[in-house]
């Protein structure tokens, strides 16, 4: 979930995670993307979505549905 850290990304992670759902929350490095730390079910990443090499990384390996 891109822009998991802004007001409607953090209800949608909220309402993935609500109906059972692994989330994977990105956004850039700040305060509220921290918030999500340690929820069940989310994974935090902070990442850059216009940086390419860097959302490759940061998504490299994962099972994607």
């Amino acid at each position: 979930m891109t822009g998991a850290s802004g007001g409607i990304g953090r209800a949608i992670v909220g309402e993935l995670v609500r109906l059972g759902a692994n989330v994977h929350a990105l956004a850039l490095a700040d305060g509220a993307l921290d918030e999500l730390r340690g929820h069940d079910n989310v994974t935090v990443h902070a990442v850059d979505v216009r940086d390419v090499a860097a959302l490759a990384t940061a998504l490299s390996g994962l099972d994607v549905d």
